[in-house]
């Protein structure tokens, strides 16, 4: 069992699939009990898993982002449940799934570091209209009325 972001999970073997999954514990509605054992395979990490399994969750965006700068720093600032990063020669790349790209375009907006859209296309005028709502706040008065 492994509790993140507010919710316990069960990791295990799925006997009716044959492969391993992930259950949202407050939605399992009944359990059978079986005779069946299953042995974790050496080094299984449950949280690790889990995390992986829900950063490739059914989301309708998939993005993919080069982030130039140095993978330990970076994994820290992004949430592990949420992407999934691999090491490049001088870069990270970031993979993951968003349902809103706006989100998106906050979260990379949020970095320090240079960063290159791969995919998708429409992650680049998300980016752009969250930095015109940006230059827009830059430039509004203190006491300025907004519509």
């Amino acid at each position: 069992m492994v509790f993140h972001t507010g919710r316990w999970y069960v990791v295990g073997h799925d006997h009716l699939r044959d492969s391993l999954r992930t259950f949202r514990i407050d939605r399992i509605t009944s359990v059978t009990s079986r005779a069946d054992n299953f042995t974790a395979p050496d080094g299984f990490d449950p949280v690790a898993h889990l995390t992986s399994t829900l950063a490739q969750g059914p989301y309708r965006w998939q993005v993919e982002v080069t982030i130039h700068g140095p993978l330990d720093e970076i994994a820290r600032r992004l949430p592990r449940s949420a992407v999934t990063l691999t090491a490049q020669p001088a870069s990270v790349l970031m993979q993951a799934r968003a349902e809103r790209l706006d989100g998106m375009a906050h979260l990379l907006a949020s970095l320090e570091w240079p960063f290159t859209i791969h995919q998708p296309d429409e992650l680049r005028q998300a980016l752009k209209n969250l930095a015109d709502q940006l230059a827009q706040a830059a430039e509004r008065a203190p006491g300025a009325i907004l519509q």
